[in-house]
């Protein structure tokens, strides 16, 4: 199979910035000529775009296509640290860069500068998250330091752009079939951010918006379980990581997917795995 790493070989990172919201702040963001990398440091919001929109909690990221228009609404309770690295798919070789954003301009008659390419997966803003890209997070705090600490220098800029664009191919657009829809996504993120606390496909409906059936079908269609089932899968799988990188106790384990009770907890693992969590434990830990 064909590679489809350094598919933009003549990228750079425009600009690496954060920005503090306050509570219940709503800010609009222009259109500008760049990608984008955006995520949640701390705090909630929500982010609307044409055509939908996405609610952001802490390690939630989402990027953003060429010349996107976005509305943050911070939370008025807890608002959101956004932190972002903009990047530019193609940028002349023989040019200096000039680092930075700049909005959208009528198209000139002479030869671009700057300008986007091709890129199927993500026509329009496509979210995820850092617990399950730990690598996609090391680069993109990387690029945030490396750009408020110093002026930026084009050839460094450029290796940044290329790996930033490299990784993501490699652990968002693989990792995942293109038909998921981004209700789905948004709901399984929900779930991993809420496994501490007895949700349901009631919270899921109040979540999203969308009716029973419609939640229903496109967990089993995209997941080929019914999204209780998912529910309890994940729960399964925090617990197992628990069990294997930590010494905690069961208690609190159970505490952290949803179950309280210590003796509950341990039978519900056992009926889900087929063995205790103390075996488990034994068997899987290297400590």
């Amino acid at each position: 199979m064909k590679s489809t790493l350094h598919q933009f070989p003549l990228s750079v990172v425009a600009l690496g910035a954060w920005y503090q919201f306050g509570k219940g702040q709503k800010v609009i963001m222009p259109e500008v000529e760049s990608r984008a990398l955006i995520w949640c440091k701390a705090g909630s919001g929500t982010v609307h775009f044409k055509g939908g929109s996405l609610s952001l909690e802490t390690d939630h990221y989402f990027l953003v296509p060429w010349r996107c228009k976005l509305h943050y609404r911070a939370d008025a309770v807890s608002p959101f640290l956004i932190a972002g690295i903009y990047f530019v798919p193609w940028h002349h070789p023989g040019r200096p860069v000039k680092f930075g954003i700049p909005h959208c301009t009528p198209a000139g008659t002479g030869k671009p500068v700057r300008r986007d390419l091709p890129w199927a997966e993500f026509t329009k803003p496509s979210i995820g998250s850092f617990a399950q890209h730990p690598a996609l997070r090391l680069l993109a705090e990387y690029g945030l330091l490396r750009y408020m600490r110093e002026s930026p220098r084009e050839e460094p800029m450029r290796e940044l752009a290329q790996l930033l664009t490299d990784e993501i191919q490699a652990t968002f657009v693989h990792a995942e079939p293109k038909s998921v829809s981004i209700d789905l996504e948004r709901m399984e993120l929900f779930i991993e951010n809420h496994l501490h606390q007895p949700i349901g496909v009631d919270d899921l409906i109040g979540f999203s918006k969308l009716s029973g059936s419609t939640i229903h079908r496109l967990f089993v269609r995209h997941r080929r379980v019914a999204p209780k089932h998912w529910i309890l899968q994940k729960r399964i799988a925090a617990a197992q990581n628990l069990l294997k990188s930590t010494r905690l106790g069961l208690r609190e384990i159970g505490a952290r997917v949803g179950i309280e009770d210590p003796f509950y907890f341990s039978r519900f693992f056992r009926k889900q795995t087929g063995e205790t969590p103390t075996h488990y434990r034994k068997r899987s830990t290297l400590f």
